[in-house]
């Protein structure tokens, strides 16, 4: 299911475009529900992928024109610095400075309105850091809440056209390491690599890991490029073996009941 964004005001010399333009976020519902959690985004030193991956439709865009996209991730200062204490976020002291220049262009910009039109557009290559600000990379405060922005640029005119669409669900905490573990789930349940990789768990009684094609780059539509698996894999074992810990010890507790009663 998609979700229309909110169009937000921009210079005057958007007459000609914007009453036409529409964007749309993919995978609304998922994103939803990790809104209601609170999202969590993990961001490192030399910087992680997002799940889920920002995902948009265009349309109404002029199809010989020619367009730049860019994604800008705005600070919320309203909540300032957050912390979590017994299981919910809380205020928890003045915001600090919003990093500059936190827009991530796409890689394929500039291009054709047709080209951005004629499928979505994906943002899975982007890197959250919370140290560095370079091609690929957005830097991050931690314990700072952030809102996805999509900004569609017409290039090639004499007259500056830019139009802003933000979009609520993808409201998340930027962090070092989660802190929810129902985020945690919730990102294992529907990360394609994690099912993956749960999966390879089960049949192999605790090891292998993920097949490489589960979740690609940008250019097949997935949210985690084949060469940060490896990464990705290791930060989830432990997670997956708190889980698996879990289970052996609730199937054990009903065995135990079963041998009483």
């Amino acid at each position: 299911m998609v979700g229309h964004g909110r169009y937000i005001k921009n210079d005057p010399g958007n007459a000609g475009i914007d009453r036409e333009c529409r964007v749309s976020l993919e995978e609304r519902d998922l994103w939803s529900k990790f809104q209601e959690l609170t999202n969590e985004m993990i961001v490192t030193k030399n910087g992680r992928r997002m799940f889920p991956v920002v995902k948009v439709s265009v349309g109404g865009l002029d199809p010989k024109a020619m367009y730049s996209i860019l994604l800008e991730f705005l600070q919320i200062d309203v909540e300032g610095r957050c912390r979590y204490v017994e299981g919910r976020w809380i205020p928890s002291g003045k915001a600090e400075r919003p990093p500059s220049n936190a827009i991530y262009v796409h890689n394929e910009s500039p291009n054709f309105g047709a080209h951005w039109m004629k499928e979505p557009v994906n943002f899975s290559k982007l890197k959250l850091s919370n140290k560095k600000s370079e091609p690929g990379m957005i830097m991050l405060n931690s314990l700072h809440k952030y809102e996805a922005r999509v900004h569609i640029v017409r290039v090639g005119t004499d007259e500056r056209r830019i139009l802003t669409y933000t979009f609520p669900e993808t409201q998340f905490i930027a962090v070092t390491a989660y802190q929810n573990p129902e985020v945690t789930a919730l990102k294992i349940k529907h990360n394609p690599f994690a099912k993956a990789f749960l999966d390879s768990k089960e049949r192999s009684g605790g090891g292998g890991g993920g097949h490489g094609g589960q979740h690609g780059d940008s250019s097949d539509g997935g949210g985690v490029h084949p060469h940060s698996m490896v990464h990705h894999q290791y930060s989830q074992c432990k997670f997956l073996l708190c889980l698996c810990q879990f289970k052996k010890k609730k199937e054990k507790g009903k065995n135990n009941n079963n041998n009483n009663n």
